[in-house]
């Protein structure tokens, strides 16, 4: 009987080391995440989480451009135009008679116009500033996927600014539970 009695005794022996064994070693685990001012977890891994967005840019460029002329000179041909119409007018009142000199007047006056300005062009060049708008697409970062260390578990979370491994991060005990 007091074999048995004895081996009992043994086995509750162990059983009592075996607990207490493993209750220090909770608490010690306990204590590396727990600091006088709150529970720290360990980062362990940083991964960006990244969008593509669109990023326009505006785009400018001098660039010479053709355009027609819009002066009030270019209805009669400015003063080139005039002296023309008027050398043309009496060149022209040279011929015929009548109301045929009148006519070759007039006639006269428009080839002598048209003769002035027959040199100059209908486009002048103007350099001008032209824009448009590119879309360019670009990785952004949105926020980051973090995983951390707790009493030996491994947990994930999305932070927006970006830890660095190996940082220690407060957290409060429910956000870490099961």
């Amino acid at each position: 009987m007091s074999n048995i009695f004895g081996s009992i005794l043994k086995t509750l022996l162990l059983s009592f080391v075996a607990v207490f064994v493993f209750m220090t070693w909770v608490t010690v685990a306990k204590a590396e995440s727990y600091n006088h001012d709150g529970y720290y977890a360990i980062v362990t891994n940083v991964t960006p989480n990244q969008v593509y967005v669109n990023d326009p840019q505006q785009l400018c460029e001098k660039q010479i451009v053709r355009v027609p002329r819009q002066h009030k000179e270019d209805v009669i041909g400015g003063a080139d135009g005039l002296i023309g119409g008027i050398v043309g007018g009496v060149i022209g009142n040279q011929f015929g008679g009548g109301d045929g000199k009148t006519a070759m007047t007039a006639l006269g006056a428009i080839i002598g116009n048209r003769m002035a300005t027959a040199g100059k062009p209908e486009y002048v060049d103007r350099t001008e500033t032209v824009c448009r708008t590119i879309e360019r697409k670009v990785l952004r970062t949105v926020d980051y996927s973090v995983e951390l260390k707790y009493n030996g578990v491994y947990w994930n979370f999305i932070m927006k600014n970006e830890p660095k491994v190996g940082d220690r991060i407060r957290v409060r005990a429910i956000d870490v539970q099961d």
